[in-house]
Parts: structure tokens; sequence; C-alpha cells
């Protein structure tokens, strides 16, 4: 999966599961169940686009069965396909460069940014001064104006030192006890990720006032007057500037807050609602897993996706490791089993048992697939403009001519099919048309 799948997938996931939030959650009363959902939203929405990477093919069903593909097939040969990709452009379009070094120009100042929040943080200590309030340590600081906590401590104006309302030592001693840090930290890590993507600005300000209703919350179950706090929010919200992205803030969003603290207690069996979400796991899991839920969205996509990234290079091995019992012949110039003449070989035998799984080694459309007197059951994958690959004497194929592939999908298996002396699958890679050293590609190696 290349990045920009990945980031197109993953933002997919945010979506839906915002949507969700927004529709079914976002008024009810349930406060940490929502700040669970909240995080969990976020850990399932950038990690499930990676269950490819350790799904294996065999564990998906087969795309297509070999039956229908041997009469329909096209007959070009590999020279012809190759003399057509060495006349195509395939030059990298200025935006194939600009796109990428803009989103890495962005994220490293956001990251910046972050840093030097994390790192301003711990230089406040310095510059406050050390109070006990209301039976909880609290630090004075001359440069705010409303009380934050940031990471575990709780930070106040020093002209506050004389003043300081209970409720707040409350509301605050709630952020640093439940550690809402992590939820702040966890939502600024993810913006570096996704800062084009309007949704992840909308889990933040979701996450963020959540937090903020816990912490009210705690404040009335912990015997505060009702109407002096939200008077206190009132008065607070005029001076409310901060300026510290994984702080939480005491005076603000004030109009939510203040209607939620008079809302009727959601039901308990309201709860059930969150099962829906299950659902929208399972879809998200079945976009990045099965080929024929995938395909059809990264098709879609395809447009943004060649804009971005030109070249699709094929990598990493066609079979698992521990399959190849051993590279049986190299790149190069050798002396053909048969023929028993000198030839250039086109690609690498790798050695491995009848009915070994081969996958695609890079995204692209099935461009051969057929039953060859030389090359007995071969497979032939365009990858863009610029790369293809051809795998050759398999045992059968699973796959069709113009069918989409994604890599690390089973296409075929390892056979001794066409001109070969045993079971072995042949492998190459053609860049530009040309025939390339595939071992370069292969990990491990």
């Amino acid at each position: 999966m290349s990045p920009v799948q990945y980031l197109l997938m993953s933002s997919i996931g945010l979506l839906l599961f915002w949507l969700y939030y927004y529709v079914f959650l976002r008024g009810k009363t349930f406060f940490v169940m929502n700040r669970w959902y909240l995080i969990g939203a976020l850990a399932i929405s950038l990690t499930v686009p990676l269950a490819s990477l350790f799904i294996t093919a065999e564990q998906l069903p087969a795309a297509i069965s070999t039956v229908s593909t041997l009469s329909g097939s096209s007959s070009l040969g590999i020279t012809e396909i190759s003399r057509e990709w060495g006349e195509m452009n395939t030059s990298k379009s200025l935006w194939s460069v600009v796109i990428p070094a803009v989103y890495i120009l962005i994220a490293i100042l956001l990251m910046a940014r972050l840093v030097w929040g994390i790192r301003s943080a711990f230089f406040m200590v310095k510059q406050s001064e050390k109070l006990l309030i209301h039976g909880q340590e609290v630090y004075a600081n001359a440069k705010i104006k409303e009380p934050i906590s940031l990471f575990n401590r709780i930070y106040i104006p020093s002209s506050w030192k004389e003043n300081v309302p209970y409720e707040i030592i409350l509301h605050e001693k709630e952020h640093i006890n439940k550690k809402h840090f992590i939820d702040l930290v966890l939502i600024e890590l993810s913006i570096i990720i996704f800062w084009f993507n309007p949704v992840i600005y909308q889990l933040k300000k979701a996450i963020r006032i959540n937090l903020e209703y816990l912490a009210d919350r705690q404040v009335i179950l912990q015997g505060g007057d009702l109407l002096a706090y939200q008077s206190l929010l009132v008065s607070q919200s005029l001076e409310s500037s901060n300026r510290y992205p994984i702080t939480t803030n005491f005076a603000a969003p004030l109009k939510n807050r203040i209607s939620m603290m008079n809302k009727t207690k959601t039901r308990n069996w309201v709860r059930l609602v969150i099962v829906g979400a299950l659902p929208l796991a399972a879809a998200l899991l079945a976009m990045n897993t099965r080929p024929e839920v995938k395909a059809p969205i990264l098709e879609f996509a395809e447009p943004l996706t060649n804009l971005i990234v030109e070249e699709n290079r094929p990598s990493g091995w066609p079979v698992q490791i521990p399959s190849v019992i051993k590279i049986t012949s190299t790149f190069g110039e050798r002396m053909h089993p048969l023929l028993k003449e000198k030839r250039h070989h086109d690609g690498v035998d790798l050695q491995a048992k009848e009915g070994t799984p081969v996958y695609a080694t890079a995204d692209g459309v099935i461009e051969i697939a057929k039953f060859d007197y030389f090359r007995g059951y071969y497979v032939q994958i365009k990858h863009g403009d610029k790369y293809a690959t051809q795998y050759a004497h398999m045992q059968n194929f699973v796959v069709m001519q113009n069918q989409r592939v994604f890599k690390d999908q089973l296409i075929g298996y390892v056979g001794n099919t066409g001109q070969s002396i045993g079971s072995h699958l042949h492998y190459e890679i053609h860049e530009d048309g040309k025939p390339v050293d595939p071992k370069l590609t292969l990990e491990g190696c």
C-alpha cells in the first residue's frame, strides 16, 4: 500500500467514525464512553489500513477463477508490450514533486509546533511559582490569563494567587487525574499526518469539548455550586487565550458546556447505540483487505493517486521468503538449461514447491494471463507507465486480463509448466520497456 492509498483509506475511516459520532453520540451525556469512542476512532482509522500488510492473500477469497481466462486472453508478446511501454512518456509531472513536498513541509512545521509547545510546557515550571491551594499543588504564572492544565500540573494566572475558586481546582484536577493530555497529544499527532483533512479538525473539536464535559461533570459531582460555576465560566471566557495545543482550557467552548450541564441525563439503555460502530470497523477492515471492496475505491481515486505518485515500482518477493528454496538462475547471460546455448536471462528463477502462492509485487492491471508454450501459465502486470512484471511457469493463476490487482494480492501458484525442468517461478521486472535485475528489489537478497 502506497502512502497516498494509506492516507485515503484512513481518511475514509475518520469520516465514517466522525459522522457516526455526530449523528448518534454527540448530544448524549455518556462522556466517558464518548471519550473512548473518539480515541478508538482515531486508533482504528490509523491502524486498520495497515491490515493488508499482515493478512496474507491465502486468507482472502480468490478474485477470479482461472477457467474463463484461458480462451479470451491477449495474444500480445512481451516484446510488443515492452515496445509500447518504451514509447510512453514516463517523465514525472510537476505535481508529483510539488504536492508531496508541500505535504511534508506542512507536516514538519506542525511537528515543530507541537515539539515547541511541549518544550514550552516544561519550561513553564521554572517560570512559575509553586503554591498549595485547596489542598492541590498549583503553579502561578504571569504569562497566562486563564487556568490551564498541562500534563500533570495546574497553572493559574499570577494575579489569582489570593483568590482561586474551588471549582477551578476541581475542574483542572479532573483533567490531570484522568490523563486527558494523552487525548490531546494523540489528536495533535494525527493532525500532523492528516492536516489536509477537515474531518480531523472536527474530531479535535469533539475530543476537546468532551474532555471539558468530563471535568464539568466532576465539579458538579464534587459539590460545586452550579450557578456560581457557570458564572465563572462566562467571566473567564472573555479572557481566554490558550496558546498551547496540548492544554485543556477552562473557559472554552462556553455555550455547549453550559447547555450540557443543564441537560437531563441520557437513559442508560441508549448506550447500546455504540454497538452500531462495530459495522463501521468491519467495513473499514473489508475496504483494506478484500480486493472486491478495495478496488472500486482506489480506482475512483486513481486520478489523484497518479497525479501525486507516478512511479509504482515493484518491490519485495513474489513468493513468501520461507517458501523459496534458492535462486536457481540469476539475471544476465547464462547457459539455457534446455537449448544448451548462451542466452540472456531477463529475470530470476525462484525455486519453490509446486502450489506455493505467488503475489503481485506492486499495484497494477493484468496485461496478460494465459498459457504459453514457452512460459507455461504466466501473468504479466502493468504497473503504471514505467514498470511491468511477469510471473511465468506457474501451476495456474487466479486473475484475468484487465483485472486490477494490488501489491501482495494472490495471482497464482508456483508450478512446472512450459519449458521448465523443475518447480520454480520465473520473475521479471521491466522498467521503461527494458528488463532490469529483479534481485535489486528482493528484500533480504
